[in-house]
């Protein structure tokens, strides 16, 4: 945090999340969460939240109450609702804001006909709780491509359709929705948007996204520093506990790029304890 701080240049951040344990909340919950509540009564940090996809998670977290934000993905859109049962009506009665993110489901409903995700579309291939039900997940590809279907037929704009959606959630003026750009088309709709605004900014991707093209034209609008989720420098455990399949020497060279074009950028890295008994 205190290096973040620094990089940010500021004394003062109004919310810090948790990112997303996959599979054991109690270790967030236990020193990180203690850190986070020291700072905010110390006045560093105004909220605190987390961002995680499992709701039994989100439950969990709601009753320490030390929670002011709960970000979910994926669980409140076209293709799914779930989060209308569980998260929502607990964070409305508990006064935790929420924060609804990926209503696009990726690139499912964001305009192109959705397809399978071929390097998933394996039996063998066991997607961690954060990708099920994802733009990843082949067991919902029938349900997008009937939602597209319909709206082509109907000629609704599926990307409108669905934020509009979203954003009629029914979290009683409680939290946002977070989206982003999921393909080309929304990329540069962003771009030609942005150049107006012109302001100095700063993102959080992935190095497999990045590209010259996208570079360049992101420079050129004002990106200044990228934050990359490398996670973790070993290619096996990348791949085998993160299911991350990128190679080092991949990454390397997408990392590349944005030097190429002045922008700075930093790597995330988990931070990993064993513990023996």
């Amino acid at each position: 945090l205190e290096n973040s701080l620094n990089l940010l240049k500021t004394d003062y951040i109004d919310s810090v999340l948790i990112h997303g344990p996959r599979y054991d909340i109690e270790p967030a919950l236990d020193d990180c969460l203690n850190v986070l509540i020291d700072w905010k009564s110390k006045g560093r940090i105004g909220h605190i939240g987390i961002g995680i996809r499992q709701h039994e998670f989100h439950r969990r977290a709601i009753e320490t109450g030390e929670m002011d934000i709960i970000l979910s993905f994926l669980d409140y859109t076209l293709i799914s609702q779930s989060l209308e049962k569980t998260t929502i009506p607990l964070a409305l009665k508990e006064d935790v804001g929420i924060i609804l993110a990926g209503p696009l489901n990726g690139s499912l409903l964001a305009g192109p006909e959705p397809k399978i995700n071929e390097s998933t579309n394996d039996p063998k291939v066991k997607l961690p709780p954060s990708l099920v039900g994802g733009p990843t997940d082949p067991k919902i590809f029938t349900k997008a491509h009937k939602i597209w279907k319909w709206c082509n037929e109907e000629r609704i704009n599926i990307r409108d359709l669905a934020i509009q959606f979203v954003l009629n959630a029914p979290i009683n003026g409680n939290g946002i929705v977070l989206t982003g750009p999921s393909n080309k088309n929304e990329f540069e709709e962003f771009c030609e948007m942005y150049k107006e605004i012109n302001l100095p900014f700063w993102m959080q991707t992935r190095p497999e996204t990045v590209t010259d093209y996208n570079m360049k034209k992101l420079s050129e609008v004002g990106l200044h520093r990228i934050s990359f989720g490398l996670e973790h420098g070993n290619e096996k455990f990348r791949r085998e506990i993160l299911d991350r399949r990128w190679t080092n020497k991949d990454i390397i060279e997408k990392l590349k790029i944005p030097k190429k074009y002045g922008i700075s950028f930093s790597v995330n890295n988990l931070s990993l304890i064993h513990i023996s008994e």
